[in-house]
């Protein structure tokens, strides 16, 4: 049986299918960063690692080399590259859901009127 944690972050068909529909540009599912249509990925904006919810308002497509970068620790030399990679998905979410605070984008045990 699944954590309520685990069943939050994960992604459902549905919300995959709709983060595909919304990152497709003529037709061809996009990387949100590169443009790239191929390897393509559902990255979490907010990590999965840190509570972030497997909702549309905090996932797009990206390519895989493109996601690994973003997702993975990395050493000095690549810390400027995910932090422009970071920017960039933060404007392209904004760009579709400006007013949804990233507080929204994590789980939370308990509903917003319990936590203290």
């Amino acid at each position: 049986m699944k954590r309520a944690m685990t069943k939050a972050t994960d992604i459902s068909p549905a919300v995959r299918a709709e983060v595909v529909e919304r990152d497709t540009i003529n037709g061809y599912p996009c990387c949100i960063i590169s443009g790239a249509s191929y390897d393509l990925q559902v990255a979490h904006f907010v990590p999965k690692s840190q509570g972030g919810l497997g909702i549309v308002e905090n996932l797009a497509l990206m390519n895989k080399d493109i996601h690994a970068l973003y997702d993975n620790e990395s050493d000095c030399e690549l810390d400027s590259k995910r932090k422009e990679i970071g920017e960039k998905f933060r404007k392209y979410l904004d760009g579709f859901y400006p007013d949804f605070p990233d507080e929204d984008r994590i789980y939370h045990k308990y509903p917003k009127e319990l936590r203290i």
